[in-house]
This record gives structure tokens, sequence and C-alpha cells, in this order.
């Protein structure tokens, strides 16, 4: 289902997706929030984009979050997971838990 995640008073699309081998179901959110989050050098560009950015899994191109189905954009994340790092993702798992 379709959610949205407000940020620097703009609107961006975002869902969450179960994903079965992560065994629960993650936040996907568009590239397009990813370029307001993050700075050029790598940096967040607030206190307020790092929260947001820690709960987002993975970021998708618009189309893939607005047009697909639950199925389909699980189905895009995993084939792109490979550029993911194991720690990486190990990282993001553990910070779930916390929460």
């Amino acid at each position: 289902m379709l959610d949205f995640i407000v940020f620097a008073e703009n609107i961006y699309p975002a869902r969450k997706v179960a994903i079965e081998s992560y065994g629960s179901e993650l936040t996907i959110s568009t590239e397009d929030l990813e370029d307001v989050l993050i700075n050029e050098d790598g940096g967040y560009t607030s206190p307020e984009a790092r929260l947001i950015d820690e709960q987002v899994f993975f970021y998708v191109p618009k189309r893939i979050a607005v047009d697909c189905s639950d199925e389909e954009v699980a189905e895009f994340v995993c084939r792109h997971l490979d550029a993911i790092s194991d720690e990486d993702l190990e990282k993001f798992l553990n910070n779930l838990r916390i929460f």
C-alpha cells in the first residue's frame, strides 16, 4: 500500500514491502527522497534527514514506488540488493530491532 514521507515540506511516496528473506516489512521510498536527505559529500542534510534515512531500507525510482505492485517492488529490491554490502545490511537490520 502506498504511503508517504514528509521532509522539508515536500511529500515523497513510500511503502512497506514484505521481503521474505529479511523476515519483515521494510520501508521503500524514492530516489528523489534520498537525493534530499544526503548531500553530495555523502553526509546528511540535517539530523531529521538522518532519522528518516535510517528507517528506509531501499530507494527506488519514483515510477517503481508509485506504479508497481508490492510484489514487483519487492522483486526490484531483491534484484538490486547485491549493491549493498553484508555489513551495511546487518547494521540496518540491527537498527530495526531497536525501535
